[in-house]
Order: structure tokens, then sequence, then C-alpha cells
């Protein structure tokens, strides 16, 4: 039993959830642009027109109320942040 390979194997499957995810959302609302904030690694999808320090706010909100949250920033643009338990990342 190689146990690194196991461990890391577990990463691969998140990253792949992840993945199928944006994948789905992106297929079903085209219009939308979505991004997932992992607890670790990279944001995936698309590259959303915030600042790094909004980014953690909405991150740091959705985690604590684990529930939708928004923010509404300069020119009525709304932004929305979705805690998923279950895949330990959020949704924008």
């Amino acid at each position: 039993m190689d146990i690194a390979a196991d461990f890391f194997a577990e990463f691969d499957d998140h990253d792949e959830k992840h993945r199928n995810l944006l994948a789905t959302l992106e297929k079903h609302v085209p219009e939308v642009r979505f991004q997932l904030v992992a607890e670790h690694g990279p944001a995936l999808g698309e590259e959303l027109n915030i600042s790094a320090e909004i980014c953690s706010q909405l991150v740091d909100k959705a985690k604590r109320e684990k529930k939708l949250s928004q923010m509404e920033l300069t020119g009525e643009q709304i932004v929305y942040a979705l805690s998923i338990l279950e895949l330990n990342a959020v949704l924008l």
C-alpha cells in the first residue's frame, strides 16, 4: 500500500469534482461567470473582476454564514458566494 499515492489521490479526486461542478454550471448557465475557491490550491474557473481583498471577504463570509452570501460592488454589480462543505470550497 502506497500511503503517499493514496494521500495525493484524494486531492486529485477533489480537483476532478471541482472541475465537474464548474463544467456543469457553465453548461447550464453560460451567461454567468463562476469561480471555485478551494481551501487548498488555486481558484478554478473564470477570472472574476474583483480584488483579492473582496474575494477573501466573500469567501470568509460564506464559510462563516454557511449560506448564500452577497456583496454589492460599484456599478450595481453583485457577487454571490456559496460555501460547499462537501467540496471544502466556496463558489463565487
